[in-house]
Order: structure tokens, then sequence, then C-alpha cells
């Protein structure tokens, strides 16, 4: 069953044997769903200190969302910003992972460039105004693959086919590169 709480945070109760599970999530433009938090259910009511700190979390994220952190003392400011690090344990586990393993430190970030390149072919084509369908006709393919570009879970995103959906959308598309000497943008597609 799902409810709207407050402010745009939505609450989804999922019943499991003889537990009920909370989950408080909002809607991300253009239907993507985050969840801001869960929980087992122990009061009849849902927590006032669980609302507030979803509606903060969707704050957060719709003002960082486009920004990364460049370093784990900015990550840790974002977090002491809506009070989450002291009680953040999911973090603590990948902070504490991600040290001890270089191989879960490499899936996990390039789980975390999969659903950024997903979001990114979504925001672009959301920003002007396509359906999957309109979008594909432009740059010559199925609607299928714009949806499987889409999905946070596909790792085949290319070069060449973002390069034709950002000048099909109408977006300037630029990569970055950065090292030890090396700063340099090169633009793959240009808007207009």
């Amino acid at each position: 069953m799902v409810s709207k709480l407050a402010d745009d945070i939505f609450e989804l109760r999922v019943k499991h044997f003889d537990r009920i599970f909370r989950a408080l999530f909002f809607y991300q433009p253009g239907m993507l769903i985050v969840i801001a938090s869960c929980f087992q259910k122990k009061t009849q009511r849902t927590p006032n200190v669980q609302i507030r700190r979803a509606i903060k979390l969707r704050d957060l994220w719709l003002r960082y969302r486009n920004e990364y952190p460049k370093s784990q003392t900015q990550c840790d400011a974002i977090l002491r910003e809506v009070n989450l690090l002291s009680a953040d344990r999911h973090s603590r586990i990948v902070r504490g992972r991600a040290a001890g393993s270089l191989t879960y430190r490499r899936v996990f970030l390039e789980t975390q460039r999969q659903i950024d390149l997903a979001v990114l072919v979504r925001e672009m084509r959301e920003a002007s105004e396509l359906t999957q369908r309109e979008l594909a006709e432009r740059i010559g393919t199925a609607q299928s693959v714009i949806a499987r570009l889409e999905d946070a879970e596909y790792s085949g995103h290319s070069l060449s086919l973002l390069k034709r959906i950002a000048a099909a959308c109408n977006v300037n598309l630029t990569l970055h590169a950065e090292g030890p000497g090396l700063k340099l943008d090169v633009p793959l597609a240009a808007a207009g």
C-alpha cells in the first residue's frame, strides 16, 4: 500500500509474513523513485523523525543530484548537513569494505557510473521533452535501446551512442580528463 505522507514524501508499506516494513520515498522528475529510508514498522504511525529525515534527503538529492563529491571530506560534509553521518550504518559498511578491498571499490564505483549514465540519458531526453520512442526515431534506433540505456543496471553505454543522443537532444556533451599534469575537456556534441 502506498500513501502520501507530507511534502511529496510517500510511504510504501510491505507485509512479509508477520512483519511490516515501511519505505519512504520521493519521485525524481521523470518517474525515478528515490528511496530515502526503510525501516520495520513498530508503531501505527510513521515516526515524524523519519518523515523529516526523508524530506532532508529529498532536498539534498535535488540540490546535489548533478554534482559529485570530489573527496570523502566533501561527502562527509554533505552527510553531516542532514545529520546522517553518525546514523548511516550502510555508508560505514561501504567505506570499510572499500578500504579493505580494491575489487569491492572498483565494482562499487563502476555501479555508480552505470547509474549516473542511465540518469544522464534520461535527463537529456526529458529536458528535450522527448519520449523514448521519439528519441529513438531521431537517432535511428529502437525504443527498447533507449529504455535499456536508461536502466541503471545496464553497463554497455558507448561514447558514440551518447554523442548521438546528446546531439538529438540539443545538449552540449563534454569529456573531461584529469590526472597528474593533465586537465582536458573535449567537446563531444554541441547544442544547436
